[in-house]
């Protein structure tokens, strides 16, 4: 579900729809302002690492593309109006993702298609199916129209999206046989997905860093901002986390993979995390 990636007026018609949980819309995603995550950063054009491009790697990562343009109407005109090429915009974001996830192109799993469907549904902001090889992404153009009703930047809101959709096309998430078992995986997978969208500069609106309870006992934002902040430190986190979730490697992934990467337990990272003075609603990059 996309409920997270909506700007303040998307976000309440979900609710009136009755389409978010309970406390998916906090206040600050619902006021859509005050103090929540900047947009200034430039993002990235680069490797993550060191700012290169590799081409070996980017073409790793430009998927083929099929559109489906099913809403031809006057709400269909937003999307075509704010992505007028969608083939070279889906594939740059694909690039953009493999440049934060990898370092190398034998890195990448296999991932090489992309149908966009592009459709007028009250219901549904948006929602992907399939994996890895061959993944379908639906965007709404009724809640497009939200967005740009409120006074949001609908190519930004459709860039942010795709960032965190795609990031499931390219991210490990120790899927195999055996693996998968960690509870709480698929709340670091999301938040992984945020990481990748906050990273490259286009965070959802109205983002918050949240420090209660544990470190990844929601998705999106909560553990991205955590992963961020130790990014922040470590060099390189995020890439060898994202590395230890292979799939079909043996290993069923734990958070104790982030003590074998940084010398230091998530537990004592988070703790330190919930009292430092950075990260604290007011900058999406967490002081790295």
């Amino acid at each position: 579900m996309w409920q997270h990636h909506w700007t303040s007026s998307a976000l309440a018609a979900l609710a009136a729809l009755g389409l978010l949980a309970c406390g998916d819309a906090d206040t600050s995603a619902a006021g859509g302002g005050g103090q929540g995550a900047e947009a200034g950063d430039a993002g990235l054009d680069g490797d993550a690492s060191d700012g290169s491009v590799d081409p070996e790697l980017d073409a790793k990562c430009t998927p083929t593309f099929t559109l489906q343009l099913e809403d031809t109407g006057s709400t269909g005109e937003i999307f075509t109006n704010a992505v007028p090429d969608p083939e070279n915009f889906v594939q740059e974001t694909g690039r953009t993702v493999c440049r934060i996830l990898y370092r190398e192109p034998e890195e990448v799993r296999d991932a090489n298609h992309i149908t966009l469907i592009i459709r007028y549904d009250t219901q549904y902001p948006g929602w992907k199916s399939g994996d890895v090889g061959n993944i379908t992404v639906m965007i709404s153009t009724y809640f497009l129209a939200q967005v740009q009703a409120d006074g949001g930047d609908v190519t930004r809101e459709i860039k942010g999206i795709l960032l965190h959709e795609m990031t499931h096309m390219y991210q490990n998430d120790d899927k195999a046989t055996g693996e998968g078992t960690y509870p709480n995986l698929p709340n670091v997978v999301e938040g992984v997905g945020d990481f990748v969208r906050i990273r490259a500069g286009y965070p959802p609106d109205g983002a918050v860093a949240r420090k209660n309870g544990q470190w990844d006992d929601e998705g999106y934002w909560k553990p991205a901002f955590f992963m961020l902040w130790i990014d922040g430190q470590i060099p390189d986190f995020l890439y060898h986390l994202n590395l230890s979730m292979l799939g079909g490697d043996g290993i069923a992934w734990s958070p104790d993979t982030i003590a074998t990467i940084t010398g230091k337990s998530v537990d004592q990272w988070w703790s330190e995390y919930a009292s430092a003075s950075c990260c604290v609603l007011t900058t999406h990059t967490c002081c790295s």
